[in-house]
Protein backbone atom coordinates (compact mmCIF):
# COMPACT_ATOMS: atom_id res chain seq x y z
CA UNK A 1 0.00 0.00 0.00
CA UNK A 2 2.78 2.37 0.86
CA UNK A 3 4.86 1.94 -2.44
CA UNK A 4 1.67 1.86 -4.15
CA UNK A 5 0.94 5.63 -2.93
CA UNK A 6 4.72 6.71 -3.27
CA UNK A 7 5.11 5.80 -6.48
CA UNK A 8 1.80 5.82 -8.85
CA UNK A 9 -0.14 7.77 -6.23
CA UNK A 10 -2.73 5.30 -5.71
CA UNK A 11 -4.35 4.74 -2.12
CA UNK A 12 -5.22 1.40 -0.93
CA UNK A 13 -8.42 1.40 0.99
CA UNK A 14 -7.66 0.83 4.51
CA UNK A 15 -4.77 2.59 4.25
CA UNK A 16 -5.12 6.14 4.16
CA UNK A 17 -6.07 8.94 6.79
CA UNK A 18 -9.53 8.54 7.89
CA UNK A 19 -11.38 11.77 6.43
CA UNK A 20 -14.64 13.36 7.85
CA UNK A 21 -16.89 16.09 7.18
CA UNK A 22 -17.18 16.83 11.07
CA UNK A 23 -15.46 15.81 14.25
CA UNK A 24 -16.63 16.59 17.50
CA UNK A 25 -15.63 15.55 21.06
CA UNK A 26 -17.54 15.92 23.69
CA UNK A 27 -16.31 17.49 26.64
CA UNK A 28 -14.67 14.71 29.09
CA UNK A 29 -14.58 12.21 26.04
CA UNK A 30 -11.89 11.14 24.43
CA UNK A 31 -10.20 9.66 20.59
CA UNK A 32 -7.90 7.74 19.92
CA UNK A 33 -6.37 7.96 16.78
CA UNK A 34 -3.61 5.52 15.42
CA UNK A 35 -1.27 5.89 12.28
CA UNK A 36 -2.36 8.42 9.97
CA UNK A 37 -4.22 12.12 11.12
CA UNK A 38 -8.02 12.24 10.98
CA UNK A 39 -8.74 14.60 8.41
CA UNK A 40 -11.98 16.80 8.98
CA UNK A 41 -13.33 20.16 7.43
CA UNK A 42 -14.83 21.15 10.91
CA UNK A 43 -13.25 20.23 14.41
CA UNK A 44 -15.27 20.97 17.79
CA UNK A 45 -15.86 20.29 21.24
CA UNK A 46 -13.98 20.30 24.94
CA UNK A 47 -12.43 16.56 24.68
CA UNK A 48 -9.22 14.93 24.04
CA UNK A 49 -7.96 13.43 21.24
CA UNK A 50 -5.29 11.55 21.00
CA UNK A 51 -3.06 11.55 18.04
CA UNK A 52 -3.27 13.41 14.94
CA UNK A 53 -6.05 15.61 13.59
CA UNK A 54 -5.78 18.01 10.20
CA UNK A 55 -8.27 20.63 9.19
CA UNK A 56 -7.88 20.41 5.60
CA UNK A 57 -8.70 23.41 3.19
CA UNK A 58 -11.46 25.84 3.88
CA UNK A 59 -12.39 23.87 7.38
CA UNK A 60 -13.15 25.43 10.74
CA UNK A 61 -13.11 25.52 14.10
CA UNK A 62 -16.42 25.56 15.94
CA UNK A 63 -16.24 27.36 19.69
CA UNK A 64 -19.24 26.23 21.65
CA UNK A 65 -20.03 28.44 24.30
CA UNK A 66 -20.73 27.18 27.80
CA UNK A 67 -23.06 28.15 30.70
CA UNK A 68 -21.60 30.33 32.61
CA UNK A 69 -19.54 32.30 30.04
CA UNK A 70 -16.60 29.60 29.31
CA UNK A 71 -16.26 27.55 26.22
CA UNK A 72 -14.82 23.84 25.44
CA UNK A 73 -11.31 23.37 25.36
CA UNK A 74 -10.05 20.71 22.79
CA UNK A 75 -6.75 19.09 23.98
CA UNK A 76 -4.34 17.20 21.11
CA UNK A 77 -2.10 15.16 22.08
CA UNK A 78 -0.27 14.77 18.72
CA UNK A 79 -0.12 17.43 16.04
CA UNK A 80 -2.96 19.91 15.39
CA UNK A 81 -2.55 20.75 11.68
CA UNK A 82 -4.60 23.98 10.51
CA UNK A 83 -2.38 25.50 7.50
CA UNK A 84 -4.63 24.89 5.02
CA UNK A 85 -7.63 26.23 7.13
CA UNK A 86 -8.06 28.99 9.57
CA UNK A 87 -11.00 30.20 10.34
CA UNK A 88 -12.70 30.04 13.97
CA UNK A 89 -16.97 30.04 13.75
CA UNK A 90 -18.38 31.02 17.41
CA UNK A 91 -21.77 29.59 17.94
CA UNK A 92 -24.78 31.71 19.49
CA UNK A 93 -23.72 30.68 23.13
CA UNK A 94 -20.46 32.25 22.55
CA UNK A 95 -22.04 35.54 22.47
CA UNK A 96 -22.16 35.73 26.69
CA UNK A 97 -18.21 35.71 26.82
CA UNK A 98 -17.20 38.20 28.52
CA UNK A 99 -14.36 40.53 27.39
CA UNK A 100 -11.04 38.24 28.18
CA UNK A 101 -8.71 35.60 26.84
CA UNK A 102 -10.35 31.45 26.03
CA UNK A 103 -8.10 28.68 26.11
CA UNK A 104 -9.68 26.76 22.78
CA UNK A 105 -7.11 24.33 21.75
CA UNK A 106 -4.27 22.94 23.40
CA UNK A 107 -1.55 20.87 21.12
CA UNK A 108 1.51 19.18 21.57
CA UNK A 109 2.54 21.03 18.20
CA UNK A 110 0.10 23.60 16.63
CA UNK A 111 0.56 24.27 12.79
CA UNK A 112 -1.07 27.39 11.96
CA UNK A 113 -2.28 29.05 8.91
CA UNK A 114 -0.91 32.38 7.46
CA UNK A 115 -3.84 33.92 8.98
CA UNK A 116 -7.00 33.52 11.39
CA UNK A 117 -10.53 34.83 10.92
CA UNK A 118 -13.06 34.75 13.60
CA UNK A 119 -17.08 34.95 12.66
CA UNK A 120 -20.24 34.96 14.31
CA UNK A 121 -20.30 36.45 18.32
CA UNK A 122 -21.79 39.74 18.93
CA UNK A 123 -21.02 42.49 17.38
CA UNK A 124 -20.65 44.96 20.16
CA UNK A 125 -17.24 42.76 20.46
CA UNK A 126 -13.79 42.39 18.74
CA UNK A 127 -12.81 38.70 18.42
CA UNK A 128 -9.10 38.01 17.56
CA UNK A 129 -7.04 34.63 18.02
CA UNK A 130 -3.27 33.91 19.05
CA UNK A 131 -1.07 31.41 19.43
CA UNK A 132 0.69 30.79 22.23
CA UNK A 133 3.37 27.95 23.12
CA UNK A 134 1.15 25.33 20.94
CA UNK A 135 -2.13 26.78 22.36
CA UNK A 136 -4.70 28.23 20.76
CA UNK A 137 -6.87 31.25 22.71
CA UNK A 138 -9.69 33.93 21.94
CA UNK A 139 -9.88 37.11 22.61
CA UNK A 140 -13.12 38.84 23.44
CA UNK A 141 -12.40 43.07 24.11
CA UNK A 142 -15.30 45.67 23.73
CA UNK A 143 -14.21 48.30 21.19
CA UNK A 144 -13.68 51.65 23.11
CA UNK A 145 -12.13 54.93 21.78
CA UNK A 146 -8.60 56.57 22.09
CA UNK A 147 -7.73 59.95 22.93
CA UNK A 148 -4.40 61.96 22.45
CA UNK A 149 -4.29 64.86 23.45
CA UNK A 150 -1.39 66.91 22.51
Amino acid sequence: AYLARKWSGIETPGYGAAKTESLTVSEGASLSVLGLPVETAELSGGGTIDGDVKVVADGVLNVTGASGGSVGTLVVSGTADFSEAGAVVLDAASSVLEPGKYLLLSAGRLVQPAEWTVTGGRSTCNYSVSVIDDALYLTVSRPGMVILAR
